[in-house]
């Protein structure tokens, strides 16, 4: 029987391999998935089964010879897939690898590690991700890059659910109906400044609105066991202490088990920095504006990937409003609370971010060709 061996380890990898790993296994094809980190709580959500990622020499001998290696694209803490398939090379296997992304540019923090592997295919959203693909895989034949769409984005195809994920979310947290609602998506280095900057603008502008918030889900796996990110964890409370004493909003920490879109359909406009779910923001044609400050969150953009895209893609496209200050930031959430940031960002989102639903699909088809 020909087995898929399958691996992640983030939760925007888990997003994006655990509809492909489920594509695959409604056509009866073996899937063998490991992950660990953050990704199991995604996995679980989706109820797709895994196996725990513990070691590349555990996971290539509980299933044998594989005919694919199929892993995420993952950048904290561990990289399954590029542990698994070094070991593959070690054992003399001889297999097909492809690489899942699901970020512009996914890799490049890692790709002195990357750049070791020659993949099969890399599946990226557009052309954009794949030209940067071939700096994170040089050794790879540029026509195995191939934009088929990220598999997350599958899951807001259906524009008709947002509506009513918002009205049963503002119910739930007995939000007024004229609040406006901000739901920043945090991320890990330096986000506790990026959400002071936010606090900063919302109690300056002294308009009573409710403030969701999400740290990222390694922020609290890392706090939690080992104190990691101890220090950026309490900047991020300090922020929200400071809006909370201000007294004029209602604050709630939206991580499990709250769903992010739940989230994004309630908000009245999505922020942070560069997280992932800007992009989702975008897809569902929310106002979105990044907070990159060129000192905080420019900073942290330019570091991990500012050598090969100098500018926030979802900015450079339109889709998302850019506050580099202060006073940006209030005059952008002003509009936002009025609604003025969609005609700006509207008609660029429904030229470039676009969910057909067939994501996944496509992708597994293609992976089943590289079967030998």
């Amino acid at each position: 029987m020909q087995r898929i061996l399958a691996t992640c380890w983030d939760r925007g990898p888990a997003n994006n391999v655990g509809p492909v790993v489920k594509a695959l296994r409604d056509m009866d094809i073996h899937v063998d998935l490991f992950a660990g980190g953050p990704a199991k709580t995604a996995l679980e959500h989706s109820a797709i089964e895994y196996q725990p990622y513990l070691a590349a020499e555990d996971t290539v001998s509980s299933c044998g010879r594989p005919a694919i290696l199929y892993a995420g694209m993952d950048s904290n803490i561990r990289l399954p897939g590029f542990e698994v398939a070094k070991e593959l090379e070690a054992q003399g296997v001889d297999c097909p690898f492809a690489f899942q992304g699901d970020f512009w540019g996914e890799g490049l923090y890692w790709r002195d590690k990357w750049a070791q592997l020659v993949p099969t295919r890399f599946f990226g959203n557009d052309q954009r991700d794949v030209e940067l693909s071939r700096i994170t895989f040089p050794l790879m034949d540029p026509v195995n890059a191939l934009p088929l769409g990220w598999p997350w984005i599958d899951a807001y195809s259906d524009y008709s659910q947002i509506d009513t994920r918002a009205r049963s979310l503002r119910q739930k947290l007995a939000i007024p109906e004229k609040m406006p609602v901000v739901f920043f998506a945090g991320q890990l280095d330096r986000t506790g400044e990026v959400i002071a900057s936010l606090v900063r603008a919302i109690i300056a502008i002294n308009r009573p609105v409710c403030l969701l918030s999400r740290m990222h889900p390694v922020m609290l796996l890392e706090y939690d066991q080992e104190g990691k990110w101890s220090a950026e964890y309490a900047r991020y409370n300090a922020a929200v202490d400071e809006f909370t004493r201000w007294g004029k909003g209602n604050y709630v920490l939206c991580n499990d088990p709250y769903d992010v879109k739940d989230c994004i359909a309630l908000a009245t406009v999505v922020t942070g920095a560069f997280s992932t779910i800007l992009i989702e923001a975008g897809i569902w044609r929310r106002q979105v504006i990044a907070i990159l400050y060129p000192e905080v969150g420019m900073a942290e953009w330019l570091r991990t990937d500012g050598e090969a895209m100098p500018e926030f893609p979802l900015v450079e496209l339109g889709c998302a409003a850019k506050a580099t200050s202060d006073s940006e930031l209030r005059g952008l959430l002003g509009e936002a609370y009025v609604g003025n940031l969609h005609e700006r960002l509207r008609p660029n989102q429904e030229r470039h971010l676009m969910a057909s639903g067939d994501n996944a699909q496509k992708i597994a088809e293609n992976i089943i060709s590289l079967i030998r």
